[in-house]
């Protein structure tokens, strides 16, 4: 059965009534009827708050934002361990995907709010009563918040593209409207460079040893991205043209 992963701005679509919602509405059908599956990544549980005052969606907000788009049973599907097996390539998979996503912003926030001469609030010194996320987050000051939200967006973005890349199979679809992600599919599927560690045979003083070498390979982008991603109209076409195959 064929996997459908929705970004996050079809929910906003959806809720909109954008120029895709009805390709997304037809995918959500064939999705009720039992034809495919359909998921949203993980990640996608923290993006930003549609106020521009708040955070993060409560689980209440959250609950009832995706049954007001009739999807409150949509499975929120995290990284499968596929790159893990491999110590360091989930991390190098992450980094990379970010990295041609969006060259411009950092991969960590500290350097964000860096580049963009942003200090961060202090955080709180009493470590025996932490405080929780939304509290050390309620604490930022608008220009802070801003930034913080730009760069969680571009973040999300990336790590939900990376939680499809684990567990997507060629005929699984990674469903947005995004342009700039949309533009960006061909270079993902570029081969990615990992340093491995081989077993190699060298002379050391005179001796012949074996040890481990580490050298740059390249992992063909279809390996590391087997399934695609398309806009919902696309999308429709595609599935209409399997589901009536």
């Amino acid at each position: 059965m064929i996997t459908v992963c929705l970004d996050w701005n079809c929910i906003i679509a959806l809720e909109d009534e954008r120029e895709y919602s009805p390709a997304i509405r037809q995918i959500r059908e064939w999705y009720k009827q039992g034809k495919i599956a359909l998921c949203m990544g993980r990640p996608s549980r923290l993006e930003n708050h549609s106020s521009k005052d708040r955070t993060l969606y409560n689980e209440q907000e959250w609950t009832e934002k995706l049954r007001n788009v009739g999807l409150e049973d949509i499975e929120l599907r995290p990284a499968s361990g596929r790159f893990q097996a491999f110590p360091g390539l989930d991390q190098v998979i992450i980094r990379e995907i970010h990295k041609r996503l969006f060259p411009e912003v950092p991969f960590i926030y500290q350097d964000y709010t860096e580049l963009k001469g942003i200090e961060l609030p202090e955080r709180s010194i009493f470590y025996s009563f932490p405080l929780s996320l939304e509290e050390e987050l309620a604490r930022e000051t608008a220009l802070q918040r801003k930034v913080g939200r730009k760069w969680n967006n571009r973040k999300n973005d990336a790590l939900s593209l990376h939680a499809f890349a684990t567990w997507s199979t060629p005929d699984d679809i990674f469903v947005t409207d995004d342009r700039v992600i949309l533009s960006k599919w061909e270079l993902l599927r570029k081969p990615y460079e990992v340093m491995v560690k081989r077993p190699a045979d060298v002379v050391i003083h005179g001796e012949p040893m074996r040890v481990l070498q580490g050298n740059l390979e390249e992992i063909p982008g279809d390996i590391v991205f087997p399934g695609r991603i398309l806009d919902p109209l696309k999308t429709e076409e595609y599935l209409r043209e399997q589901l009536e195959s």
